[in-house]
């Protein structure tokens, strides 16, 4: 046997809007970015680890250094 609770009547929830300049800057700082690191950190220094690692370090360099938040 099943208990089945009705669910309260005050649910509220949020709904968050972004723009799509924000999601445009993210992609455009984490991928394009952090693939462009990746592949100078892989032949620098001739390793997969030290190009993921480069990627990893460049994609949180960047997001400090050019906020995407920004108006």
């Amino acid at each position: 046997m099943t208990l089945l609770l009705a669910p309260p009547q005050n649910v509220n929830f949020q709904v968050y809007i972004f723009r799509m300049s924000v999601i445009k800057r993210y992609f455009t700082l984490d991928i394009i970015g952090g693939l462009a690191f990746y592949m100078v950190g892989r032949i620098a220094f001739g390793s997969e680890l030290l190009g993921i690692g480069c990627n990893l370090v460049a994609s949180q360099m960047l997001q400090f250094i050019v906020p995407i938040h920004s108006s």
